[in-house]
C-alpha cells in the first residue's frame, strides 16, 4: 500500500446554490478527498484505485481543442462532480490514473469502425479517436455474468499489459473504459493480420512458408519470450491467433497479443491453473496436479507452432475436444515418420527438444532462442548468397476468419516446486 502523497490538486464540487472547495490527494493506491472550510482540511471520503473504479471526465469543447475541466465519480451510489481551474493538474491526474482505473465517455471520444476478431475472452474492434483521428483497437469484455474470479483475471491482464508497455514485441495498452455493458481495453492498432490468418490464406492458395520465413517467425517469437521471462511473465496461450503482424507482411513486426491467460511467476497462487488452447498447451498446464509453471510452458507451445509451420498441421489431433486434450496431455509423438526426413537432423532434434513432455528434458528458453537465432542466421546467409529473399507479399489479403477455439479453465489451490531445466545440445547447421 502506498502511504505517501504523490500528487495534490485543488478543485471544487458543483452544487445547485454554491460550490465547495476541495483538495485531492493522490496516494498511488487511493485518492483522498478533503473538504476545505476556513482553511481547515476535513476528510470526506476515499476512492480506491482499481480497474472497476469509474471516473467520467468532463470535457469542454472550444473553437480550438477540447479541454479537460473536471470529472464525475460515484460516492455512496450518488454521482459527485468536481471542477478544477488547474487544467495541467487535471491532465497529470488523468495520466496517473490511466490503465489503473476505468474511464467513462467512450462513445463521446471514439467512433467504432469495424470488427477485427471474435474470441472467447472478448471481441476486438477497430476504432478511431474523435479528437486526434488516430486508429486504435478496443477489446470488449461483457460484464454480464462476470464472477469475482473473472474480475480478478481482468485486473491481472491489465496489470501485465501495463508491465509490458513500451516493448514492441507486445500489443500496447492505451486506456481502460467501461460503460453499462462492457469493460473496454484500448490498445494500439496493428496493421497486419494474425499469423493464423496468413497460414490459412497460404493453405487456400496452396502456398508454403520458406524455412527463412519460418526461422524469422520463431526468432522474433523467442525474442519476445525472452523479454517476458525478464519481466517474470508467462503468456500460457502462445498460438497463431495470438501472434499479429504490426506491419503487413513483415514477420519482424510479429507482436504477441491477448494476455488473458498470462500470469506472473513471482506469485504464490495462480488465478487459473488449467488454461490455454488445446493443441498448443504444455502437458503440465493440462495436468491438474501441476500447480506451478516455468517459462518452459511457453517453450512447448512455441514448439507446437514450429511443428505447425513446418508440416501445416498440429502435432496433436482428436475427433473431439476431449480426445484432443487427452492426446495433448500424454504428448506421444513419433519422430521416425517419413515426413521428418525432409528436414535436417538438427531441425528435427530442435523440434523434438521443444516438444518434450517432461519439463526436465525440454530445452530451456534461452537455449531455444539461441538455436533459432543460429537457424535464422544460416538461412539468411544462404539467401544472401543465392539471392533468394522473399520479396513478394506473403499472401493476398482475404477477409478475417472467425474461428472459435475451445479453452480450458480449472482452479486448483495446491502448489509444487518449480522443476529445473536440462541443457540441450547446441544447434549445428545442416
Amino acid at each position: 500500500m502506498d502511504n505517501q502523497v504523490i500528487f495534490t490538486l485543488q478543485l471544487y464540487s458543483k452544487n445547485i446554490f454554491f460550490d465547495h472547495p476541495y483538495e485531492l490527494k493522490y496516494m498511488g493506491d487511493k485518492i483522498l478527498m478533503y473538504k476545505l472550510k476556513q482553511g481547515v482540511q476535513i476528510f470526506r471520503f476515499q476512492l480506491l484505485i482499481r480497474i472497476m473504479t469509474l471516473i467520467k471526465w468532463i470535457i469542454k469543447q472550444d473553437e480550438y481543442q477540447p479541454k479537460l475541466i473536471g470529472f464525475t465519480i460515484k460516492i455512496k451510489k450518488k454521482n459527485k462532480t468536481f471542477i478544477s481551474k488547474d487544467l495541467d493538474g487535471l491532465i497529470k491526474l488523468r495520466n496517473l490514473l490511466s490503465c489503473r482505473c476505468s474511464f467513462g465517455n467512450f462513445d463521446d471520444l471514439f467512433t467504432v469502425k469495424s470488427e477485427i476478431s471474435k474470441g472467447s475472452s472478448g471481441n476486438v474492434k477497430k476504432i478511431q479517436c474523435k479528437t486526434t483521428g488516430n486508429e486504435l483497437a478496443v477489446k470488449y469484455i461483457n460484464k454480464k455474468d462476470l464472477t469475482p474470479l473473472n474480475y480478478s483475471i481482468i485486473e491481472q491482464e491489465i496489470a501485465i499489459m501495463n508491465k509490458v508497455k513500451g516493448y514492441d514485441y507486445f500489443v500496447q495498452i492505451q486506456d481502460v473504459y467501461q460503460d453499462d455493458q462492457y469493460y473496454l481495453i484500448i490498445m494500439n492498432y496493428l496493421d497486419g493480420y494474425s499469423l493464423f490468418h496468413y497460414m490459412e490464406n497460404n493453405k487456400k492458395m496452396n502456398k508454403t512458408l520458406s524455412l527463412f520465413q519460418i526461422s524469422s517467425i520463431m526468432k522474433r517469437l523467442f525474442e519476445a519470450l525472452i523479454k517476458l521471462s525478464q519481466l517474470e511473465i508467462i503468456h500460457r496461450d502462445i498460438k497463431p491467433q495470438n501472434l499479429v503482424l504490426a506491419e503487413e507482411d513483415d514477420f519482424n513486426s510479429l507482436t504477441i497479443i491477448d494476455f488473458g491467460f498470462a500470469t506472473s511467476t513471482n506469485i504464490n497462487r495462480y488465478l487459473l491453473y488449467k488454461c490455454g488452447t488445446p493443441g498448443y498447451a504444455a502437458p503440465e498446464v493440462l495436468n491438474s496436479q501441476c500447480t506451478h509453471y516455468s517459462f518452459s510452458c511457453d517453450v512447448f507451445s512455441s514448439g507446437c507452432l514450429f511443428y505447425q509451420l513446418l508440416f501445416h498441421e498440429l502435432p496433436f489431433k482428436g475427433d473431439t475436444l476431449q480426445q484432443l486434450v487427452h492426446n495433448n496431455r500424454i504428448c506421444l509423438l513419433d519422430f521416425q515418420q517419413e515426413k521428418f526426413d525432409s528436414f535436417s537432423f538438427n531441425i528435427k532434434n530442435l523440434l523434438k527438444s521443444l516438444l518434450e513432455k517432461n519439463i526436465s528434458d525440454r530445452i530451456p528458453l534461452k537455449e531455444a532462442y539461441q538455436q533459432f537465432l543460429n537457424l535464422y542466421d544460416l538461412c539468411k546467409q544462404r539467401c544472401d548468397t543465392e539471392d533468394c529473399h522473399d520479396s513478394s507479399p506473403l499472401v493476398n489479403r482475404l477477409p478475417n476468419l472467425d474461428i472459435q477455439i475451445g479453452r480450458i479453465f480449472e482452479l486448483n489451490s495446491t502448489r509444487e516446486s518449480r522443476p529445473s531445466l536440462q541443457n540441450c545440445a547446441q544447434f549445428i547447421s545442416k
